[in-house]
């Protein structure tokens, strides 16, 4: 599928870049944020299903932050909302378009009734995922 491409096209290098900067104990940039931020958002309005997976590299790139600056610190601030503006972007469009209903079946509901436990059977087996 070609939203699963995309996916780790925008995973691969977001997580190698967060996991260098944490093994290396370097600060990330708010430009580095930024494009983290792109990144991930991407990946998340491309599929749904990887929401888990975003949460955890949007939670290492956060704990790097207060690791580096602190909890109490304006750049902490600054990166939540850089983290948060395409979210807030893409949901004032749903809201201007009317489409936020459309948008939780198709994202919600289609994939979890119908695409993550109807898959084909291999080898006679069943494949399901529980975490999902």
């Amino acid at each position: 599928m070609l939203s699963e491409t995309i996916v780790g096209f925008m995973f691969v290098p977001a997580y190698l870049y967060v996991f260098y900067k944490y093994f290396l104990n370097k600060s990330i940039r708010l430009r580095e944020i930024t494009i983290l931020s792109a990144l991930t958002a991407i990946a998340i309005l491309t599929s749904f299903t990887y929401i888990f997976s975003i949460a955890v590299l949007i939670g290492l790139a956060i704990y790097q932050v207060i690791r580096i600056y602190g909890i109490f610190s304006r750049f902490l601030i600054k990166t939540l909302v850089i983290f948060a503006i395409p979210y807030v972007i893409f949901f004032g469009f749903l809201l201007a378009n009317r489409s936020l209903s459309e948008y939780y079946f198709q994202s919600i509901v289609y994939n979890r009734d119908y695409y993550i436990y109807n898959f084909p059977l291999v080898s006679g087996q069943v494949s399901k995922n529980p975490a999902r």
